[in-house]
């Protein structure tokens, strides 16, 4: 399985959250932005892990 970050959710956020989610080979998706409100919305729309930093996303 693997684990996939995305930086940066910008006003696309949705489509690229929703289709790593959808795909087998991804067991986790480890997101992160500055605005930690969208963070939290992605997140908890698609079951992503959230992180409040590039660094520890990485």
């Amino acid at each position: 399985m693997t684990t996939l970050g995305l930086i940066g959710l910008g006003m696309e956020c949705a489509d690229p959250a929703e289709t790593l989610t959808n795909l087998p080979e991804v067991s986790r998706l480890v997101i992160t932005d500055e605005r930690p409100d969208v963070v939290a919305q992605v997140a908890a729309k698609y079951g992503a892990t959230p992180v409040d930093s590039v660094e520890k996303l990485l």
